[in-house]
């Protein structure tokens, strides 16, 4: 988020270089950030997943 608003003060500003280097840093992160959810979210779902099966086989 910071990021993006430096880039923004970096567009008005009319350094352009600058601007697309931000930019792509944001980028990045943001996948980075996609990435990281995705596998937390595998995580979890997949521990809930194995607690359901576990009480299920169990006889819970």
């Amino acid at each position: 988020m910071i990021i993006t608003i430096v880039a923004n003060g970096a567009w008005k500003k009319g350094d352009y270089v600058s601007y697309e280097k931000h930019t792509k840093t944001a980028f990045v992160f943001l996948v980075i950030g996609w990435v990281l959810l995705g596998i937390f979210a595998f995580v979890v779902l997949g521990g809930f997943a194995y607690l359901f099966y576990s009480m299920v086989t169990s006889g819970f």
